[in-house]
């Protein structure tokens, strides 16, 4: 990891003087969430684990993040597709 602030230089760099709009779509993206990353993200959720409890759902697990993520970003092609769920 670097600091956010060197991050931050790097990126204005590449923005100025790379030629691929690739990298620069990737590094605006970065860019806008990366702050995120320095703050404590703790949440309780106890009352989410009930409710899924209640419905004898298994409660998220690394498993379910990794399968959200790739169906956001479109790598799901081979994942299976729930079925009978609901979203509260």
């Amino acid at each position: 990891m670097v600091p956010l602030n060197e991050f931050e230089r790097f990126t204005e760099r590449v923005l100025r003087n790379c030629d691929r709009e690739s990298t620069k779509a990737i590094l605006r993206s970065v860019s806008s969430f990366l702050p995120h990353l320095a703050i404590d993200q703790t949440f309780q959720n106890a009352a989410t684990t009930a409710l899924l409890r209640d419905d004898n759902l298994p409660a998220p697990s690394v498993e379910v993040v990794r399968d959200v993520l790739a169906r956001l970003t479109g790598d799901s092609a081979s994942l299976p597709v729930p079925t009978g769920e609901s979203i509260r």
